[in-house]
């Protein structure tokens, strides 16, 4: 090893072409796929056209517990496949929290959702209503639902 310094790297997301070719032999139109043109207009009510189309959906058949779906920053998780042109309650839930990561950052935003959840936990005792009274938890619950109702969706409820 070499006694001179090394420059840090800048970390950077994979390109799609590189997540193409680390999975490669999968049918990734089934597995990852960024926002539709049509869906990053539908869900400008709650997330910005331009934050949208930076948005990955990657479909895992299992998640954990009882969650339907969850995002980390750009990075949407959801359990079952959605298709482009059925609009999804939970998808505009989890695209509130896109927008949370974006506007509070990734330390903040983690931080804060923590914090609110391990409160809630001493307080609460149940680690359902403990999640449940996380404000941004319930902010995306909010907006999701208010999307669905504005677009005469019969309200469901969102994780």
């Amino acid at each position: 090893m070499s006694s001179q310094a090394r420059s840090p790297r800048k970390r950077s997301l994979p390109t799609a072409a590189a997540l193409k070719r680390a999975l490669h032999g999968i049918d990734l139109g089934r597995v990852v796929r960024r926002l539709s043109p049509g869906e990053t207009a539908l869900y400008a009510a709650v997330v910005d056209p331009q934050l949208a189309r930076r948005v990955w959906l990657l479909q895992i058949p299992m998640l954990p517990g009882p969650y339907a779906g969850l995002t980390l920053w750009r990075l949407v998780v959801i359990e079952r496949w959605l298709e482009p042109e059925h609009p999804s309650a939970l998808l505009a839930h989890e695209l509130v929290h896109v927008r949370q990561f974006h506007e509070q950052g990734i330390v903040r935003f983690t931080f804060d959702y923590n914090k609110a959840f391990a409160a809630g936990l001493v307080t609460q005792r149940s680690w359902s209503k403990a999640y449940r009274a996380i404000p941004a938890e319930v902010e995306a619950r909010r907006e999701a639902t208010r999307w669905a109702m504005q677009r005469s969706e019969a309200p469901r409820s969102v994780v």
